[in-house]
């Protein structure tokens, strides 16, 4: 009967190399991203809570309307959903500006046609609507002002990843360790218990045939 101890030494070998490439690859990513989310989450946060205190002026509605699109999800097919997209101008420190934000840099989205076309006919061409703005940079503006629903997302998003970068850093040591180990020993781990009774077995009834 064949010895099998090469291979399950070069598969043990070959384990612990994609371990340590998974993990040194994994690490920095999910660091680098956790502090990437958690910066815009932050951003968002302080924008919108800085959006309360904002000036309110006079716009008008240049344009309304709703645009439909689809996207594919796995498992779950195409997906429907509807956007309402707006333009509007409005005088501010004596300078007309065109804003395109319904909700402060955030896509009103829903997967309710219905809703979507509800939230459209609020803002018919023509109309005068309140628009708040940035004093200092009032090309940052939207109709509609408040939390934003991406901001506990965002944060979400930090917190996974960052609890992923140090798993992904102890996957990296545990394989480097492995790695140490086998070049050590230069052979797999002795057979014991079970596996030493079977191959004993098998090349007793071997020799008897």
């Amino acid at each position: 009967m064949p010895d099998n101890s090469n291979l399950v030494f070069n598969l043990l070998t070959m384990q612990a190399k994609s371990q340590v490439w998974i993990g040194r690859i994994g690490w920095p990513f999910f660091a680098i991203m956790g502090v990437l989310f958690a910066a815009f989450g932050t951003h968002a946060y302080v924008t919108h809570q800085q959006s309360l205190s904002w000036p309110t002026t006079e716009g008008t509605i240049a344009k309304c309307e709703v645009q439909t699109r689809q996207i594919y999800v796995r498992r779950q097919g195409f997906m429907t959903y509807h956007e309402v997209h707006v333009q509007y101008t409005f005088l501010a420190n004596g300078r007309q500006y065109q804003g395109k934000n319904l909700v402060l840099s955030e896509t009103f989205t829903t997967g309710n046609l219905r809703d979507a076309e509800a939230v459209a006919n609020q803002y018919p061409v023509g109309a005068t609507v309140p628009v708040h703005y940035a004093p200092h940079n009032p090309t940052l503006s939207a109709l509609r002002i408040g939390p934003s629903r991406s901001t506990p997302f965002l944060f979400a998003l930090a917190g996974g990843c960052l609890l992923m970068s140090p798993l992904m850093w102890f996957l990296l040591r545990d394989g480097r360790r492995r790695l140490e180990a086998l070049a050590t020993t230069g052979a797999p781990p002795r057979q014991t218990g079970t596996n030493r009774w079977r191959r004993s077995n098998s090349q007793t009834a071997l020799s008897l045939s």
